[in-house]
């Protein structure tokens, strides 16, 4: 005797539906448009696995109403493969409906998945630098993330320039942003999750930010345009190479050493006054320096694993080298991603010097120096 067929609940429909992505199971077809007609609609056969009722295809006894018009039983098919799977229940068994749908459906949770954006925890420090007060729209920011296949975890940036008021001396800003740091701890509770970075500010602030950052797992520093991109890498960007050498003999037991970045600009030498007698001199560079040379993220990646490298070697080379001043000429985003490159157990010091009426200054000192 068959029983009185009820019907499937709609939340299981809409789920099946959902895992199946709107196509036969078997075939692949999609089962909203009718092809031959051009006609959208509602054209899916949903089939039970195990027949609702006694006599039909791969009935087995003892099924509950739930089992039976659950969604482990059911499959969303086309019209033909509906018809065939029960006309030939022999060559299409429970065990071998259930293998294809599981495949199906794990296939198309694990592509949406790899589309699916990862959370990001999102921070800016913009302060005013070169007469300009850089600032990151809400829709700019989130153009960039979505480029990069990330949406922000909190609902608001967090702010490293808050409580930073100019002007002011950058060691108390630079304070200010250690005291920012410890806030910023506190939000991220899952190490894993990328850091995404917007900031723009003087040179040596941007290295100090980076150095709190650089034990983050995933920081994704951001550049901002000048040519109307926003904060979004453009399309089509190329990355570039770095070359380091070493430009001036130290003594072997020199304790500080210098590290010139021409990467926005040539540093000229000149500019850099009091050189003490004996200590080495590095430069970091590439073939054209450019205010723009940064136009993609691997710029960013290439250029942290040439610095890291290169601190390395001065280390290797000058062992009693305890502090390194640092003469920059760089990109905003690469100033953070060479603060994130700093390795305090074999340098501890990075004095940070930047240009004013024509010459260097110190005006940062980052590590033990500024405890």
């Amino acid at each position: 005797m068959s029983r009185t067929r009820k019907s499937i609940k709609k939340r299981v429909l809409l789920s099946l539906w959902s895992r199946a992505a709107g196509r036969c199971e078997l075939c692949g077809k999609e089962l909203d448009v009718a092809h031959a007609f051009d006609e959208v609609g509602n054209f899916a056969q949903v089939a039970h696995i195990n027949a609702y009722s006694p006599g039909g295809s791969r009935y087995k006894a003892g099924l509950t109403e739930d089992e039976l018009n659950g969604i482990d039983n059911l499959m969303l098919l086309c019209h033909e493969h509906h018809k065939m799977v029960d006309d030939n229940a022999d060559d299409y068994p429970e065990e071998e409906l259930k293998r294809r749908k599981a495949d199906w459906e794990g296939s198309i949770a694990a592509f949406v998945e790899g589309l699916a954006p990862s959370r990001a925890l999102v921070a800016t420090m913009l302060l005013p630098v070169g007469g300009m007060n850089p600032h990151v729209t809400p829709a700019e920011l989130n153009a960039a993330l979505h480029g990069e296949g990330l949406y922000a975890a909190n609902p608001k940036a967090f702010d490293f320039a808050k409580g930073v008021a100019f002007p002011c001396r950058l060691q108390e800003a630079s304070r200010q942003i250690e005291r920012r740091m410890a806030a910023f701890g506190d939000s991220y509770d899952d190490q894993t999750m990328p850091v995404a970075v917007f900031a723009l500010a003087p040179q040596s602030l941007l290295i100090k930010l980076g150095s709190l950052l650089g034990g983050m797992c995933d920081v994704r520093v951001f550049q901002p345009s000048r040519v109307g991109h926003g904060w979004a890498w453009p399309e089509g960007g190329d990355p570039i190479d770095f070359s380091a050498c070493q430009i001036v003999d130290g003594q072997p037991d020199s304790s500080c050493a210098l590290l010139v970045v021409s990467l926005s600009g040539v540093v000229n030498m000149r500019t850099i006054v009091d050189i003490p007698e004996g200590v080495p001199v590095y430069e970091l560079t590439t073939t054209s320096p450019d205010a723009e040379i940064v136009t993609c993220k691997e710029t960013v990646r290439t250029f942290v694993k040439e610095a890291t490298s290169l601190i390395d070697r001065i280390h290797e080379s000058f062992p009693g080298v305890r502090e390194l001043h640092v003469y920059p000429a760089m990109p905003a985003s690469l100033a953070v991603a060479l603060g994130t490159a700093l390795r305090f157990n074999l340098i501890s010091n990075y004095v940070v010097h930047e240009k004013a009426d024509g010459t260097f200054g110190e005006t940062l000192c980052i590590g033990r120096c500024d405890e």
